[in-house]
């Protein structure tokens, strides 16, 4: 194990982790010559693999400043460094130690995007899972596939539970308005 300080050296090969947000976020205010610094850093490290540790935050968030983190990882794996991997640690102990050793020790697979974030919580880290799907798979089903139809989910509230149905469209009203949605999202915070 080699340690550096940023701007002090490359590491030429093994794994690289950063400790850069555990002192307070990093890139929250970064100044042109540590961007700078950086930059060349990751350059060099762009066929490595690099763990970049930080406090949470997307669960249980505690500076939203920690988030920068993970767009600008998500801008590198597309531009630079495919394997750029960042942990979110809720308490940094030796629990979240022994769990950080168990990911250094996991092969990473330079097209997969489902383990390249982790997020540790009690000394258990957990992951995204998500699968790819094309929307006509899900609307191949109906019976007319021009007609209004809208997301349906079962009591359970399970992701899996969404299926699309077709709606019937009452017609406007007097004083009813039309609206366009051209964007929306889902929360399921009880």
């Amino acid at each position: 194990m080699t340690w550096l300080r940023l701007g002090e050296g490359f590491p030429k090969s093994g794994d690289v982790i950063s400790l850069l947000d555990l002192e307070g976020p990093f890139l929250d205010d970064l100044s042109d010559e540590s961007f700078r610094t950086l930059k060349e850093f990751l350059v060099e490290c762009a066929s490595l693999r690099v763990f970049w540790l930080m406090p949470m935050a997307q669960t249980l968030c505690v500076d939203p400043r920690y988030g920068l983190v993970l767009g600008f990882g998500r801008s590198l794996r597309k531009e630079l460094i495919p394997q750029f991997i960042t942990i979110e640690i809720d308490i940094f102990d030796r629990q979240s130690i022994i769990c950080i050793l168990q990911i250094l020790q996991k092969p990473t697979k330079k097209d997969s995007l489902s383990e390249l974030e982790y997020t540790l919580t009690k000394g258990t880290a957990h992951i995204s899972r998500f699968k790819w799907a094309s929307i006509s798979d899900y609307t191949a089903k109906l019976v007319d596939p021009n007609a209004p139809r809208m997301i349906s989910m079962d009591s359970s509230h399970a992701l899996d539970s969404f299926q699309w149905i077709t709606c019937i469209e009452a017609p406007l009203g007097t004083g009813d308005v039309e609206v366009d949605i051209a964007y929306t999202g889902l929360n399921f915070r009880v």
